[in-house]
């Protein structure tokens, strides 16, 4: 089963992940108390944070939930981008 979200199409591993999120979080009982899920910026991530955001909302009430795309994640993808262009700056010289 393949679902379109926005512009892309995930496959069933976003709802996987979220179910086997949710599934730690109710076994620990803690789903009313989690406060923050923070991943890479994969997009099967982001659906799935949202998903979680959503189920916690639903089942759980809890509107408090966040989730966050890793901060070291981005700035490493920015390095390593510009890293690049510089590298392809220096051959030319």
């Amino acid at each position: 089963m393949c679902h379109t979200y926005g512009s892309g199409r995930f496959d069933d591993y976003d709802e996987h992940m979220t179910e086997a999120i949710i599934n730690v979080l109710n076994e620990h009982n803690i789903s009313s108390k989690a406060l923050a899920l923070t991943t890479d910026n994969a997009s099967a991530m982001l659906v799935c944070g949202r998903m979680i955001a959503n189920g916690l909302a639903d089942n759980f009430s809890n509107l408090n939930f966040t989730h966050y795309r890793c901060a070291a994640h981005i700035l490493n993808l920015a390095v390593q981008q510009g890293l690049q262009q510089i590298s392809e700056i220096i051959r030319k010289v």
